[in-house]
């Protein structure tokens, strides 16, 4: 629970079930409002109808409203509605009254199942939602390469294991599968005679959506220590990535870094 993605979505999951338990769960008690309020079940159907009425029309609302001001002003205004709607509801003392706090109850829950579900693009995305994700434990945990090799270590012989880097690969993807072969004991011709047009194709290589500088720097920052620890534990040359990474931090002005480190 302390990754802050797990709990937004988390949240955004639950509320996104109130909507359908406004009607799922209503929707037994129908011959029970009607006898309750003295009208027919045709009238008590009614809340229901008043509810769906205005819940399609108000996610046209919430839907360009959370792209102009963001997620959670509507998600706010729209739980208020809903409590307000929700407690008048359970004080109505006549089918009238209830049929007008079922239609607010519909136009809170039209945000709630709207604006959880509504997606972002890279460029809506700011750099501190970015950066929350870098810092979740999950990205973090991601990005520790010496802790994942000790432990696969920690499962397997050392000598049952083989390691690449990915400037390696870049630099001749070739060598790369023959020796992976070669390691796992299957016959390399294969690789050996691979043309170089399918050798070179890329495959789920995403989008090609570049990082923005600002970004790139604050990683450069975040992950120095752990290029380190790894230079370290492999006992090899990493000079090249730490040498973006300065160039990165170099790009980016000391103020914006330190904002976001807190200093």
């Amino acid at each position: 629970m302390r990754d802050p993605l797990f709990r937004m979505a988390l949240l955004l999951g639950l509320l996104s079930a109130v909507g359908p338990f406004a009607i799922d769960m209503y929707l037994p008690a129908l011959p029970q409002v009607a006898s309750d309020l003295g009208t027919t079940e045709a009238g008590a159907a009614l809340t229901l109808t008043s509810y769906f009425i205005v819940f399609g029309f108000a996610q046209m609302i919430y839907g360009p409203m959370a792209d102009a001001v963001g997620r959670k002003k509507p998600l706010v205004i729209g739980v208020a509605i809903f409590l307000v709607a929700t407690v008048a509801a359970s004080l109505a003392p006549t089918i009238g009254w209830l049929i007008a706090a079922r239609a607010l109850q519909g136009l809170g829950a039209a945000t709630l199942m709207a604006v959880p579900r509504a997606e972002m693009t890279v460029e809506e995305a700011s750099d501190q939602w970015f950066i929350d994700h870098f810092n979740s434990a999950g990205s973090r945990c991601r990005g520790d390469y010496k802790s994942c090799m000790e432990a696969w270590l920690r499962q397997f012989e050392a000598g049952r294991l083989r390691w690449f880097l990915y400037d390696e690969v870049v630099a001749d993807p070739r060598s790369v599968l023959v020796r992976c072969a070669e390691h796992l004991g299957v016959d390399p011709g294969y690789f050996r005679d691979l043309p170089e047009d399918r050798l070179n194709a890329r495959y789920n290589e995403g989008a090609g959506v570049p990082i923005r500088p600002s970004l790139h720097a604050y990683l450069a920052r975040l992950y120095r220590p752990q290029i380190l620890a790894l230079q370290d534990y492999l006992k090899r040359d990493l000079s090249a990535w730490l040498d973006a990474n300065d160039r990165a931090m170099e790009a980016a002005p000391r103020r914006w870094l330190d904002r976001f480190f807190g200093r």
